[in-house]
């Protein structure tokens, strides 16, 4: 018996144990309404060439759409704390127009970067743009305001594998059954996103 455990779901794969990263966009999108944002934005980098980036944008964009808004896509160059430096340099403007005001990092690295940048051009996290990152690092309470962010389950999900194991080893499942199953990210709280 085995059970394959990946970030993203595996087409053709029978066993699977993997994280729902459109959920994941969902969850971000949920948690800057709960806050009351109403002008997003999103940063990311390689939607054309990674998967993972493009399911979270994609839950993150149909959740905002769900809720009659249509958030602005800002390409950052590369992923990391340099493209989050460059696409916090695009952003800028649009928060001091007061075009944005709540904001989906598609990583927690990537927003350490946005979060230099805006700290150093005085933009007032959570006050004038509420931030919530993906992954749950944990360096993002070490940053100069604690990020909000989205925690994977990376230990949810092997968890989960190891009990689907051993229900089929128990004989509660039938050998070499098909199984799939999905992990949805959750929401851990952070000074970057009010509480409202």
């Amino acid at each position: 018996p085995y059970m394959l455990c990946s970030q993203l779901e595996l087409p053709g794969v029978s066993r699977l144990c993997c994280i729902d990263e459109n959920a994941g966009g969902a969850v971000a999108a949920k948690a800057l309404l709960r806050a009351g944002c109403r002008r997003p934005a999103h940063i990311t980098a390689m939607l054309e060439k990674n998967c993972v980036c493009t399911a979270r944008w994609e839950g993150f964009r149909t959740a905002m759409r769900k809720a009659e808004l249509e958030p602005v896509l800002i390409p950052a160059p590369e992923l990391g704390v340099q493209g989050g430096r460059e696409a916090a340099r695009r952003l800028l403007p649009m928060v001091k127009r007061g075009e944005v005001d709540g904001l989906f990092v598609v990583n927690d690295l990537t927003a350490v970067g946005v979060m230099q940048n805006l700290v150093k051009s005085n933009i007032a996290i959570p006050e004038e743009l509420a931030i919530v990152a993906y992954d749950n690092l944990p360096f993002r309470q070490t940053v100069p305001v604690e990020m909000a962010s989205i925690d994977v389950s990376i230990g949810k999900l092997y968890q989960t594998a190891v009990e689907t194991l051993a229900e089929e080893l128990r004989g509660e499942r039938k050998p070499g059954e098909s199984v799939r199953k999905k992990i949805v990210p959750t929401f851990v709280p952070g000074a970057s996103l009010p509480d409202r």
